[in-house]
């Protein structure tokens, strides 16, 4: 599976695990309501990406951290291939 690090603008941090069209998934520390506005930055070394989204809702897993899925907004066809690429290229080792 491929991982890569993300910042939550403000709302701490998170990885990325993965894209199915229009949706992001992420494991973070807390959970985001649905219909929560969210801003996603990925590190510079992963293409410095800056996307914009609204969470679908957030689930609890067995760690306490939380699944939450992202409807991304205002997605171009080039920035949705490049985060693609990005992440079936990364790998980091805890989500």
């Amino acid at each position: 599976m491929s991982l890569i690090k993300v910042e939550l603008t403000g709302q701490g941090r998170g990885t990325a695990t993965g894209l199915h069209g229009e949706k992001l998934d992420l494991v973070s520390s807390r959970a985001f309501a649905p219909g929560q506005p969210l801003t996603i930055r990925l590190a510079e070394e992963q293409g410095g990406l800056q996307l914009q989204g609204k969470s679908l809702g957030s689930k609890r897993r067995a760690d306490d951290q939380f699944e939450v899925r992202v409807r991304l907004i205002n997605l171009s066809r080039s920035t949705r291939e490049r985060l693609s690429g990005i992440l079936s290229d990364s790998r980091v080792e805890d989500p």
